[in-house]
């Protein structure tokens, strides 16, 4: 792990990327945090060592996420319209002694907006498939500090699509695109600490060996990570909190660099029904603010859940999910 740590603080301070989705649909609903609550429910998207301190007693987990097909062309003005989607699922089984996971997910980002006299389309479908692996570092239960840690072995495969053209004459919602794909092997690696029972720390690096790949479109380069986010929660026994910042800030695809400061909350009604809400502001200021709520209801040993999420022109991101344990 330290390691991996040492590779974090050498990351450049910008990396040029088109920001994915969460694969989460806690973090959805509370603007992008979580990672240090990743334990509760079981969520190894939001960070690769959840299973090693999972508080969920059933021992499988299998989960389903959606979002249905969207499309919001460009109708003019100064900022790029963004698209989203989310399909993925995985099987988990946390409390084996070296907790175990399987995973695959699709997200899709879809960017459109002007570049001087031109109107630039920019899309990306990121394919992850792979396995989780976590333990436990150290276990003093008695006194509410355990350390977890956790990686996410992945075969990535990304699909770009780009096109430019005139803005007096471009059709947006017909934009000749070029496409380039570029697979890899790649690694995520996450840290959960627990300490004086409530509280929680985490750190997650995502994409460690990802590289630079041309825009079709032959204006620039995408940098599909690395990425890594610090984050730090209070878990209550109806309410939690969640902060989650970004150490390495990324470009947009289209417009300049943001680096997200994600706040989150979550509510539990009784046994069955949590409401989540969270925010994301830009601490560059360039990227507009995001808004996000979401719900879950759970009955045995299955479990429904929605997100949404909102931030700048264009249509709010929605995603639907599928949980069963047992």
């Amino acid at each position: 792990m330290l390691r991996f740590l040492s590779l974090l603080l050498g990351l450049p301070v910008a990396v040029l990327a088109v920001p994915p989705p969460s694969g989460d649909l806690a973090a959805l609903g509370m603007g992008g945090a979580g990672a240090a609550l990743a334990d509760v429910d079981y969520r190894p998207r939001l960070n690769p060592a959840a299973g090693a301190l999972a508080s969920d007693r059933d021992d499988v987990h299998l989960r389903l996420g959606w979002s249905p097909r969207g499309r919001t062309p460009w109708r003019g003005g100064d900022s790029p319209v963004e698209d989203r989607r989310l399909l993925g699922g995985e099987l988990g089984l946390p409390h084996l002694p070296v907790s175990l996971g399987a995973f695959t997910q699709a997200r899709f980002t879809r960017m459109q907006g002007p570049d001087g006299p031109e109107l630039v389309t920019r899309e990306a479908w990121r394919i992850e498939s792979g396995a989780d692996v976590a333990r436990l570092w150290m276990d003093r239960a008695g006194q509410g500090q355990r350390l977890g840690v956790g990686v996410s072995a992945k075969l990535v495969s990304l699909r770009l699509r780009a096109a430019r053209e005139a803005i007096a004459t471009a059709d947006p919602a017909r934009p000749p695109l070029d496409r380039v794909h570029d697979g890899r092997l790649d690694l995520d690696v996450g840290a959960l600490g627990t300490w004086a029972f409530r509280w929680r720390g985490a750190l997650v690096v995502r994409d460690l060996f990802a590289g630079t790949i041309p825009w079709p479109d032959g204006q620039g380069r995408l940098a599909d990570g690395p990425s890594a986010i610090a984050a730090l929660a209070w878990r209550g026994a109806r309410w939690s909190w969640a902060l989650d910042l970004d150490l390495v800030a990324r470009h947009r695809g289209l417009g300049a660099r943001e680096r997200r400061l994600a706040f989150g909350i979550a509510w539990a009604v009784g046994e069955r029904f949590t409401l989540r809400a969270g925010l994301a502001p830009d601490l560059l200021g360039h990227g507009a603010l995001r808004l996000a709520g979401g719900a879950r209801l759970r009955w045995r040993g299955l479990a429904v859940e929605a997100a949404a999420q909102k931030q700048g022109p264009g249509g709010p991101f929605t995603a639907l999910g599928l949980e069963w344990t047992f």
